[in-house]
């Protein structure tokens, strides 16, 4: 038996390494294509990956955006445009990681795009476009400050406030938009513990005249977390519940105009690795699955399905073949290894969601032990995939060109004995080949 610990040993950290690896987050489930045709005469069709110059360029729908760029919001026009860095400038650049390109997602004229974006610098309350960081940093102090008198004045929800403060509070919230979807006053805002107090005024209510200020609240959340990995970190460290928080918030809100502003800040945490960790670990996919029906024939449904999309999936993949969907709360390890088992075996998976799964299935199995008892079938099953996956290596060693990833393949033998089976069964075999 000791002969089998270090290849357990490897076994459970290559299952540590899959988990995130193999993270819709990372999947990229459409082909890009060079031009985007927005309707059947070739005269309107533009290039799909954006084409920077000196001068400031109109980002069209769907457009990547390359690295390094500068990007904003013309606020006399409300169109998003983009152009090369100039370092002579002294303009504040948008920071992103080499080769990783962000799109806009414009749907419609109310629906702010989706992308991190730096101004060239707005006093949205005071009406007036200053030129300098400076003033751009007194603007959201003194937004912060009148968020936060706001937010002293009443413990209750926006419809706890009268009409004034209603309008100071949206006033301030619309410059903590603006500002936030630059990087640095992102993480500035979350690091200010905002969140909470955007969640309170945010929160369902029967009130009309309120509508506005939650929907800016949302905004607000969006903005200073997309792209923005410490802010979400900042987030987690005060709103430990804070995916859950959403979730529930989809569930217990009814305006479509709102429950698509709450999807596009639960977009923004789960394209960042932690906050899909966080989502994973709330079950979130399953919630947002079983919501299908709430979103169907709304205004929301269509961010409601690019959330999928986002994620590297779609919402007809996880219905069929995801095993997350039938997970619940309350289900044992035992419960949950069987739905997964059972997807697997079915063979109805995609070899993006058969590696989510596998890789979900072997976390179980090494945090339970022996609690966890693997079916007949999916012995059998993974016999067969040991087999299968062992052979595919061996012709890619020989011709380069044959599709596959040996760190799975591999992964996926040595689990056969390492993790469902007897350890020293699993060195023999790799000591056979």
């Amino acid at each position: 038996m000791l002969a089998g610990v270090p290849r357990l040993q490897s076994v459970i950290l290559t299952a540590l390494l899959l988990s995130q690896h193999f993270s819709p987050v990372f999947a990229s489930s459409l082909p890009v294509q060079k031009r985007i045709c927005p309707d059947n005469d070739p005269a309107h069709c533009y290039p799909r990956v954006f084409e920077p110059t000196r001068e400031w360029q109109q980002i069209r729908e769907g457009q990547e955006i390359p690295a390094g760029l500068h990007v904003r919001m013309n606020m006399a026009t409300h169109v998003k445009e983009a152009k090369l860095l100039d370092d002579e400038t002294g303009e504040h650049v948008l920071n992103l990681s080499p080769g990783k390109a962000i799109v806009a997602h414009i749907t419609d004229e109310d629906d702010l795009a989706d992308v991190s974006i730096h101004d060239d610098a707005l006093d949205a309350h005071k009406g007036q476009v200053h030129a300098n960081r400076g003033a751009e940093t007194s603007d959201l102090s003194y937004a912060v400050n009148e968020f936060r008198y706001i937010c002293d004045f009443s413990d209750g929800g926006a419809e706890s406030l009268d009409l004034a403060n209603l309008e100071r509070l949206h006033a301030a919230l619309t410059v903590l938009e603006e500002l936030g979807h630059d990087l640095e006053y992102g993480e500035e805002l979350t690091r200010a513990d905002l969140v909470a107090h955007l969640l309170r005024f945010s929160a369902p209510t029967t009130a009309k005249d309120t509508v506005n200020v939650q929907e800016k609240c949302y905004q607000v959340m969006a903005a200073m977390h997309r792209n923005n990995p410490l802010a979400i970190q900042n987030t987690f460290a005060q709103q430990p519940q804070f995916v859950k928080k959403l979730l529930q918030r989809l569930e217990d809100e009814i305006s479509p105009l709102l429950l698509k502003r709450a999807l596009s800040v639960l977009d923004a945490v789960v394209l960042d690795p932690a906050g899909m960790q966080q989502f994973e670990k709330d079950l979130g996919m399953a919630t947002l699955v079983g919501l299908h029906s709430k979103f169907e024939n709304t205004k929301a449904y269509t961010k409601y399905l690019s959330v999928f999309e986002d994620m590297g999936t779609s919402y007809n993949a996880q219905k069929v073949a995801s095993p997350v969907l039938k997970k619940r709360s309350g289900a044992s390890p035992q419960e949950k290894a069987v739905e997964l088992e059972e997807s697997l075996v079915s063979g109805s998976l995609t070899e993006l969601e058969t590696q989510q799964a596998f890789s979900r299935l072997v976390n179980l199995k090494l945090e339970h032990g022996a609690a966890i008892k693997p079916s007949d079938s999916f012995m059998v099953w993974i016999a067969q995939q040991a087999v299968d996956r062992r052979e595919q290596m061996l012709l890619r060693k020989r011709d380069n060109t044959i599709p596959g990833d040996d760190v799975f393949d591999q992964f996926v033998i040595e689990s056969r004995h390492g993790v469902f089976g007897n350890p020293n069964a699993m060195r023999k075999n790799w000591d056979g080949m």
